[in-house]
């Protein structure tokens, strides 16, 4: 007969189109990392007593990072390795935790500017940071790092290490 149930002729019955709707995104809420904190590796220790993440670096220029943010870790670096050692900026390993991206350690102006503002020196990347035995030294690492909500940072002398969420 054409009718629905309520009488209504089914071509002028109004049919619902199809409606956009915002599908919400789950955006994880990174949790604050109770610092100092502590990277092991093969007889060492990196203990972590402050992390920066700033938008340039300061001095006669202004220094831009060329993905998002220089990330900057302070702290001591103990040796315990029974030897004499000079860990490398290469015996870090900064990574993208969801991506896998990696992060080189900014090495250049970057370095010069944070050792000459801290007081500090760092691994270099050819005679690194020499310690002996039982020495312990304040040292900052240095990044150039795209916006992330997890990053992993591992520390490898030999074997290698556990990694650090970030």
């Amino acid at each position: 007969n054409g009718l629905d149930s309520e009488g209504t002729p089914f071509a002028r019955r109004a049919v619902p189109s199809p409606t956009a709707t915002a599908t919400p995104t789950l955006t994880p809420t990174p949790t604050p990392m109770a610092l100092p904190v502590e990277l092991r590796s093969d007889g060492w220790v990196f203990r972590i007593t402050n992390i920066e993440v700033r938008s340039s670096l300061a001095g006669t220029t202004e220094l831009k990072p060329e993905q998002d943010a220089f990330l900057i870790l302070i702290g001591q670096l103990h040796n315990f390795s029974g030897e004499r050692r000079c860990p490398t900026f290469d015996d870090w390993k900064l990574t993208d935790a969801v991506t896998g991206t990696e992060y080189e350690f900014a090495y250049g102006q970057e370095t010069s500017r944070m050792k000459d503002e801290l007081g500090l020196d760092y691994p270099g990347g050819f005679l690194g940071l020499c310690l002996a035995d039982g020495q312990t030294r304040e040292t900052f690492l240095i990044f150039d790092v795209k916006q992330s909500v997890e990053l992993s940072l591992v520390f490898h002398m030999d074997s290698g290490g556990q990694p650090l969420l970030l």
